[in-house]
């Protein structure tokens, strides 16, 4: 079972079984891709190939943008043979500059290490569908870290890059497959999310204003800070997070969010959810409660929510 988790805001302290080839192409809805970098992405429709696509769009402003790709896609990949690949077609509009260093189209990564395919790509012609594919074979990839058996083992995140240009662009990405059956990986704890490496490790955010990754003041150390307007503002667990949860012990498990909240006008909200975990089977709720009151204007160490934990 699938599970995705939506937070009002914090800190929190893996993997998905797919039957058959995997694919994303984006005609009913974004399908949980998501993608960080300093620009935006959107789910288009009409422009894809054929159909609808995920498009970003770069501001040129800093980060590199990189799409991830959902859980669907992610778990232990040691079922493939080299005669495997993964593809993907996309579309790069040039605005302003030229090709930057460093290009890639695909990377995946996990606790055996990290490898990229078909580095140096500079997509051409403009302004058209290119499809990219590579086989899983080691030969066709690099490996940055680890070894090729120690990642394919457990691939936490499958990037496709979504930036080529030293300057303005945007990109669309269509029809991504896997030609083979990714394995569950079942939830163990301890998975967390302390945002001490910069970024945001693979959280995304919505209806909210500005975020950005502090340098001090979490707890410790780095931490996430949202800067939200509407009182609606959630965050998005990354894939790490997902997955079948069905041998977690309730009575031994705990889920814990480290809240602060500052510069706020109003009164706090006491209605909706503070966390939802949501998949096939339906969907359950960790209420707003008035205890949201004692992370006002308080030291991050003091507000260790548990969400559940021993019953």
């Amino acid at each position: 079972m699938n599970k995705y988790i939506l937070l009002s805001i914090g800190f929190l302290c893996s993997v998905t079984i797919i039957f058959g080839q995997v694919t994303s192409d984006f005609e009913t809805n974004i399908e949980g891709w998501y993608s960080e970098g300093d620009g935006d992405y959107e789910w288009e429709i009409g422009t894809g190939t054929p159909g609808n696509n995920f498009r970003v769009n770069d501001d040129a402003t800093g980060d590199i943008n990189l799409s991830y790709a959902p859980a669907k896609f992610l778990g232990n990949w040691s079922n493939t043979t080299a005669g495997d690949f993964l593809s993907a077609d996309i579309f790069l509009h040039q605005i302003s500059g030229g090709y930057a260093n460093g290009n890639f189209v695909f990377q995946i990564e996990g606790p055996g290490g990290k490898a990229k395919a078909l580095e140096g790509t500079n997509p051409n012609p403009f302004d058209a569908w290119i499809t990219y594919s590579v086989n899983m074979d080691p030969a066709e990839w690099n490996v940055l870290e680890g070894t090729w058996s120690g990642i394919l083992q457990q691939v936490n995140e499958l990037i496709v890059r979504m930036e080529y240009i030293n300057g303005d662009e945007w990109n669309r990405l269509d029809n991504v497959i896997l030609s083979f059956t990714p394995v569950v990986i079942p939830v163990a704890p301890v998975i967390c999310s302390g945002f001490e490496e910069g970024g945001y490790d693979g959280w995304s955010f919505s209806g909210n204003g500005s975020v950005s990754n502090q340098t001090s003041g979490g707890n410790p150390g780095r931490y996430i800070r949202i800067n939200n307007g509407s009182g609606t503002a959630v965050a998005l667990a990354p894939p790490k997070f997902l997955g079948d949860w069905s041998l977690i012990d309730n009575h031994n498990a705990e889920l814990h969010v480290d809240l602060n909240i500052n510069g706020y006008t109003g009164n706090p909200l006491t209605t909706g959810f503070f966390v939802k975990i949501a998949g096939p089977g339906g969907e359950a709720e960790f209420p707003v409660g008035s205890e949201i009151s004692y992370a006002y204007n308080e030291s991050p160490c003091k507000n260790h929510y548990p969400v559940f934990g021993q019953a």
